[in-house]
């Protein structure tokens, strides 16, 4: 302990705290703390700030793999061989050795901060760390089959970086002692991002698959400086409220006379949104071929070779070439929330007493997997009754595109898209109680030393303009979040009488 009340400790004991590595050693951490608040020069802002504190540490941990046998090579039975006059056993390695393989390490520093105001009225308690992971493991890697093996049982694939914050506050009773109304506040918030900062090339290929220009089908990406949990797709601007007949732009006018009122020309002048299947330069001019007539939009011009038409879902020509491809990818957000925290207040009044917890999540995006099976109408599976409203005839003006299921014919109206990328921030009534303590003097005419009754509930209601059921998906792996109707978190009332005797 210094002369600046500093107590500092050094772990270097290779203990189930920070783990061991047979082959590096051991894993240290250094931690310590600085009271500022109870220092001489500190006395005069003691009648507001009670306690300032600071509190440094920093710390490299271990993560090993789930089994020991890696650095050993392993044999089996292969039948047999001859040599001569008898057979012998044959055997075979069933592992490739992993002598280069080494621990998950993840070093991290951090600093904290202890706030008391008031007497501890209030108090405060923040920290901000950083995170850096490097030999990142994996288990089953693929490797080329020439090898002998198809994958390594774990391999050290990359690095990554995690940065934030976090945030605790609480108070005393905020009223007067001798009141019989009173309450206290709590509040939490926290902030969590990550950076891939390196990743085996091998690895990025397996996971980055090709684009198969698929219905229902989200890309799973991981790109070296980004975040992980990343989104990619088209963006959706709609429904084509016309065909390409109906667009009113070609150059003979005989064919535009045919429809009249009912064409995309005629709504533009009209001033309405005329979208039609055509295609536009950067500038929002119509791009027309060699005969002067509009350039029909087409998916995947040349393979699929698909010629998008009225009701069809429309998604944005990022490069204005006339044609919807992977060039059209873009990112559609991530699914890492940008704020985690809670809040809650607990009120008394006499014997009463209710204690409340909310939870809040904001900046999480999740593919509404459940919706887009709900409302593609490529089945004859239930749909969503919003179905109801989709693209019948030209001119309609929907959200929802036509309907054609794949007996029908082929159609791309539930491509990977924003359309089904939402929102999954939240508020949530996580917990709250009601009780009442039995006055003593009358419960003892009981026999009792103490009798309370109390009534709390779980998951009680939450607000979201999320579609889904619940809000609170997570991503897992590679991939974001993805919700395909999974079973919400239940809700449950308990009701309870404690008897002292």
């Amino acid at each position: 302990k210094s002369k600046y009340n500093l107590d500092a400790t050094l772990r270097a004991d290779g203990s189930t705290s920070f783990g061991k590595d047979k082959r590096w050693g051991y894993f240290p951490a250094v931690s310590a703390r600085w009271n500022i608040s109870d220092e001489y020069f500190f006395r005069p802002f003691k009648k507001v700030v009670n306690m300032l504190a600071f509190r440094p540490g920093w710390g490299i941990t271990g993560n090993a793999p789930s089994t020991n046998s890696t650095i050993f090579n392993k044999y089996s039975g292969n039948g047999t061989y001859a040599t001569g006059r008898n057979n012998m056993a044959a055997i075979r390695p069933t592992n490739m050795r992993l002598t280069t393989l080494q621990w998950e390490k993840t070093n991290s520093w951090n600093m904290g901060f202890n706030l008391g105001l008031f007497d501890a009225l209030v108090e405060f308690d923040f920290n901000i760390y950083q995170k850096r992971t490097t030999n990142l493991l994996q288990q089953n890697v693929s490797i080329p089959s020439s090898t002998g093996f198809s994958s390594l049982e774990w391999a050290n694939v990359g690095s990554l970086k995690n940065t934030g914050w976090e945030l605790a506050a609480n108070t005393r009773p905020l009223l007067p002692k001798e009141s019989k109304f009173n309450f206290r506040l709590k509040f939490n918030a926290s902030q969590n991002k990550n950076r891939i900062t390196s990743m085996d090339a091998s690895v990025l290929s397996s996971i980055n698959k090709d684009f198969d220009y698929a219905n229902e089908n989200y890309l799973s990406r991981v790109q070296i400086g980004n975040a992980l949990y990343s989104i990619y797709g088209f963006r959706y601007l709609g429904v084509y409220r016309y065909d390409y007949d109906h667009s009113g732009y070609f150059a003979d006018e005989s064919k535009n006379a045919v429809y009249g009122e009912n064409t995309a020309a005629a709504a533009a002048a009209r001033g309405e949104n005329a979208s039609c299947p055509i295609a536009y330069d950067a500038n929002g001019n119509i791009i027309f071929d060699a005969s002067g007539n509009p350039l029909r939009m087409y998916y995947n011009y040349g393979a699929t070779n698909y010629q998008f038409s009225g009701g069809d879902a429309m998604y944005e020509d990022i490069n204005h070439d006339g044609q919807i491809n992977e060039l059209d990818i873009v990112y559609l957000g991530n699914s890492n929330p940008t704020f985690t925290g809670g809040f809650g207040i607990d009120f008394t009044y006499g014997r009463w007493q209710l204690k409340t917890s909310f939870n809040i999540r904001t900046g999480a995006k999740i593919v509404n997997l459940a919706r887009m099976y709900a409302e593609d109408m490529r089945t004859n599976k239930n749909q969503s009754r919003a179905v109801n409203w989709r693209w019948r005839k030209n001119g309609d003006i929907t959200e929802i595109p036509r309907a054609l299921n794949t007996n029908a014919g082929s159609s791309y109206n539930a491509l990977a898209s924003d359309r089904y990328v939402e929102s999954g921030d939240f508020i949530r009534l996580q917990y709250v109680q009601l009780s009442y303590q039995f006055d003593p003097k009358v419960v003892s005419r009981l026999g009792l030393k103490g009798l309370r009754f109390s009534a709390s509930g779980n998951n009680l209601f939450f607000l979201s303009r999320y579609k889904g059921v619940d809000p609170e998906h997570s991503a897992a792996g590679y991939s974001p979040a993805f919700d395909s109707s999974k079973t919400p978190r239940s809700r449950s009332v308990t009701f309870s009488l404690t008897v002292d005797f």
